[in-house]
């Protein structure tokens, strides 16, 4: 019988309690009646509530759990804290939209809190496969998520879209990280780093991998030329669940695509692999899409395209010996 340590427990009790509370609202919204539904969203908030303080407390420490395939350190707790901020205004506004609207359900925070949940993982994920699960939960989330309006086509025209587009990408990035395997032996952050350094762009199996994790995180994060399904999503999708994917989910990209503590000059030693892992940075993404907007008809479509335009985290905040 498999136990699990409880110092591996507590590195991640802030995710274990927002998907209890995930599961706990998707549990009592068919018994709660429609005139009480905003308790569930108190309940939701309540919840990142409780992981502020817990999340503040382990800013200190850095601490690996499940052999290493998880790190708790600052740089993932501050993330962290941001999704916290995103996620509660989300709710926030949701209060008075989702009622608005008529698609005041209960399973509604229930989703949202396990795409922040799968965000969460992924931002403090130092290997590849734990990164993969990360994102697949928080991308399930978000397709029923853009659905939600689902007496309006536009919606279920995202949500189908967004659904099919994912899962595209999920079976090329799975492929790219199983090539990955093959030429590193492992899917840890560290060992792919020394695999790559010791190898170059010699191996004709590494530049497929590392096109393939390109492509399929690429659709994920919308990078270009793989962000056109942006645009659609963003329009179909319930305003708050667009503010949500806006801000949150692309600072999970941002966040998760970096190289878990390893040093900058690692970075210089394999450029190539530095331009694999950080694509959210790429400039392309900001230069490609600065004229975007301009072609589409106003509201939600130039929001989306807007947002691929503008400078990420690393582009601003970057040390100077790293490559931008």
């Amino acid at each position: 019988m498999m136990t699990l340590p409880l110092s591996d427990l507590a590195a991640v009790l802030p995710e274990l309690i927002v998907v209890a509370a995930a599961c706990l609202i998707l549990g009592l919204d068919p018994i709660t009646p429609p005139s009480k539904k905003t308790w569930l969203a108190w309940l939701s908030l309540g919840s990142l509530v409780l992981c502020v303080p817990i999340t503040i407390s382990q800013m200190g420490t850095r601490v690996s759990a499940f052999s290493d395939l998880v790190v708790l350190d600052p740089y993932a707790c501050f993330w962290k804290l941001l999704l916290y901020l995103v996620s509660g205004l989300t709710i926030l506004l949701s209060l008075a939209y989702l009622k608005a609207e008529r698609i005041n359900l209960g399973e509604y925070y229930g989703f949202l809190l396990l795409s922040l949940s799968g965000m969460m993982i992924m931002v403090s994920a130092v290997d590849l496969l734990t990164i993969y699960l990360g994102t697949e939960l928080m991308s399930l989330s978000l397709y029923v998520l853009a659905g939600f309006k689902r007496f309006e086509a536009r919606s279920l025209e995202a949500s189908a879209k967004y659904f099919v587009l994912g899962s595209f990408s999920s079976g090329i990035l799975l492929y790219g990280i199983s090539l990955l395997f093959g030429v590193a032996g492992s899917t840890r952050l560290s060992a792919i780093a020394a695999a790559v350094s010791a190898r170059g762009l010699n191996d004709p199996a590494l530049v497929l991998a590392m096109i393939l994790l390109v492509v399929g995180f690429g659709f994920k994060i919308a990078v270009v030329p793989f962000h056109m399904w942006t645009p659609d999503v963003y329009e179909g999708a319930p305003t708050s669940v667009t503010a949500f994917m806006a801000c949150a989910s692309f600072w999970k990209g941002s966040a998760g695509s970096r190289p878990t503590g390893m040093p900058c000059s690692w970075w210089s030693a394999s450029p190539p692999w530095c331009w694999g892992i950080s694509w959210r940075s790429c400039r392309p993404t900001s230069n490609g899409c600065s004229l975007i907007p301009a072609s589409h008809t106003p509201g939600m479509r130039s929001l989306g395209s807007w947002w691929l335009g503008r400078p990420t985290w690393r582009e601003r905040f970057a040390p100077r010996d790293c490559p931008a």
